[in-house]
């Protein structure tokens, strides 16, 4: 048993074309039978490959680096092995299954015919998930809309109102200021009206107040509708 490696050719036939194509590649072996010989692989579901690949040459190995050769042999299959578990699980589709999907229908394969339409369907279902997605994405959009408008007009409400209380605040604390008499404003008043209004020997006439409350005023309320005339007849 020693390494060696061998060169061999991978024919497959074209997307593009009814015509064969072939890839070629140098891999270690750990046995070379030597000349030409066949190696039989499972070919992949829905590619159309050829399962057949020629060995076109054999070269002996050096015995002395079996072991690694072996090694890296092994690494770069598992590494590879990894890769493509990763791939399927991305959802990550190997060229040949794109270019099946390039073709029309009538060129392919029952096998990639199949896959195809399998993508397809996959591919439908996401672009209506999104549609349903955009649309209910577009609902709370014009919902955060309509609700920042009428936020905007009860912010305007607000301030309107605050402006009005504000005002009928003020107007509210002027006539509680006017209708607030001290003692002294009020005794003041009183003497005011006894030695002026109340003295009947300057005009004659006497302008009666309505009530009490209207002598507390600070100056005499006169008028038709709050006080009474009285003509003496001197």
């Amino acid at each position: 048993m020693y390494i060696a490696e061998f060169t061999f050719t991978f024919p497959y036939q074209s997307l593009d074309n009814d015509q064969l194509q072939a890839e070629t590649a140098t891999v270690p072996v750990r046995q070379a039978t030597g000349g030409q010989a066949s190696l039989f692989v499972k070919a992949e579901e829905g590619t159309g490959l050829s399962s057949r690949m020629e060995m076109d040459s054999v070269v002996p190995g050096d015995p002395s680096k079996m072991d690694s050769k072996q090694k890296s042999s092994a690494d770069i299959k598992r590494r590879f092995e990894e890769l493509m578990k990763e791939a399927q699980e991305e959802g990550v589709e190997l060229p040949i299954k794109k270019q099946c999907l390039d073709q029309e229908d009538e060129k392919l394969g029952p096998e990639a015919l199949a896959y195809k339409k399998k993508v397809r369907g996959d591919l439908d279902r996401q672009v209506e998930a999104i549609k349903k997605n955009r649309a209910i994405y577009k609902q709370h959009c014009d919902r955060l809309e309509s609700a920042e408008k009428e936020i905007k007009e009860m912010r305007r409400v607000k301030k309107g109102m605050k402006t009005q209380l504000d005002k009928q605040q003020e107007e509210i604390d002027q006539t509680r200021e006017r209708l607030t008499v001290t003692p002294d404003e009020s005794a003041k008043s009183v003497v005011d009206f006894v030695e002026n209004d109340f003295d009947i020997s300057k005009t004659g006439t006497y302008w009666a107040p309505r009530g009490p409350r209207d002598i507390g005023t600070a100056e005499p309320v006169l008028g038709k509708n709050l006080a009474t005339p009285l003509e003496l007849p001197w």
